[in-house]
């Protein structure tokens, strides 16, 4: 629904584009009878939603939640404004690998996406936005448009710290001052969920979940925060390997109530010239899509065994499953592979019959209603 032949200035203040609009070829989703699935003892009518990035503001979290995806999160917030990187954005990638790996280096072949590219299933892009972000007191404001209070939905939102000066102690502060702002926004909305993003590497050479002590550091201070409001705290992370996931699910509960992996594997990304193709001017950018579901569910069925092992239940800590989602059996795959939760970026952004596809396979009752504008 992101119109990437324009700027995300453009894309923000206009919405989704109206080609998304369309009731005809997407029609409002109303799911019929009681939700039949929980994520930490929330109901929703289907354990599937969109984790953050594409949706950059309620206008976007409203499509989405018209179209069925029950658990939408808010594109992420700063306490400050944050620009965007320069136009171009996204990109269509092209690898001769079947599958990318975090442990690997890959080099891949970024260009511009065409019309019949966003049809396909196959479909893998990189995104370069540096995580933007509106100054507090406007997303603040516009969460409260969201449509929220229905049964069987839950709409949550992303934040991070800002870090100008490369310097722990004030980045630290930043995360806790936006955690308070955030917690703000879901009270006066009535909403439960609140994902820290640790996974975006903007703020330092490398992401955050990478330093597992600062990372256990900064959640124990966060679950200060959010849980006098009442809010389930959620850590969004990439790839680790074995001996980190131990570390993850057995000193990281006691601070936060789930987890959310993975975020993006990392490439080098050059033109068919060998040229950078992305307006960040960087070679090194994240890729979402087709090519990273394997590793996707690597991970969430490593963390999933250790939680079996461990003894820690779904109702004590939650785990969504990202990456490469594109089609409905792509959510049960995560789901068997132990996720409680799956959510689809990539695979959404073109395809919001999605959640209609995924209410068929998992036979979740809906009517559709074609004459809302």
């Amino acid at each position: 629904m992101y119109n990437i032949y324009k700027p995300y200035e453009e894309n923000y203040a206009l919405g989704p584009d109206k080609n998304f609009l369309n009731p005809k070829k997407f029609p409002k989703i109303i799911f019929q009878g009681q939700p039949q699935f929980s994520f930490l003892d929330e109901k929703f009518y289907l354990p599937f939603g969109v984790p953050a990035g594409p949706l950059l503001n309620s206008k976007y979290i409203n499509c989405a939640l018209d179209a069925g995806f029950c658990f939408p999160i808010y594109k992420t917030v700063r306490s400050q404004y944050y620009p965007c990187h320069p136009f171009p954005n996204i990109v269509k990638i092209k690898s001769e690998k079947k599958n990318l790996f975090a442990d690997e280096k890959n080099d891949v072949l970024g260009e511009f996406i065409e019309k019949e590219d966003v049809h396909s299933r196959t479909l893998s892009i990189s995104n370069s936005f540096g995580v933007p972000s509106q100054p507090s007191d406007i997303w603040q404001n516009d969460f409260l448009n969201c449509q929220q209070n229905h049964k069987g939905y839950s709409v949550g939102i992303s934040f991070q710290g800002t870090n100008r000066n490369f310097h722990w102690n004030l980045w630290k502060e930043n995360f806790l001052l936006t955690a308070e702002l955030a917690c703000q926004a879901l009270q006066k909305a009535n909403a439960k969920f609140i994902e820290v993003n640790l996974s975006c590497p903007n703020e330092n050479a490398v992401p955050l979940y990478k330093d597992f002590q600062k990372s256990k550091e900064l959640l124990a201070e966060l679950s200060k925060v959010t849980k006098p409001y009442q809010k389930k705290l959620i850590a969004k992370i990439g790839v680790v390997n074995l001996e980190e996931c131990k570390k993850w699910i057995h000193e990281i509960p006691e601070f936060i109530d789930g987890l959310s992996v993975i975020n993006t594997v990392s490439a080098n990304i050059l033109n068919s010239n060998n040229d950078i193709i992305l307006g960040s001017k960087s070679k090194h950018g994240g890729i979402c899509g087709n090519l990273i579901r394997q590793q996707g569910l690597m991970m969430v069925e490593s963390l999933a065994n250790l939680m079996s092992k461990l003894k820690v239940s779904k109702n004590q800590f939650g785990l969504i499953g990202v990456g490469g989602i594109m089609t409905a059996q792509h959510v049960k795959d995560y789901l068997n592979s132990g996720a409680h939760v799956a959510q689809s970026a990539t695979g959404m952004m073109w395809n919001l019959n999605l959640a209609k596809e995924v209410s068929n396979l998992f036979n979740v009752s809906y009517e559709e209603v074609r004459h809302h504008e």
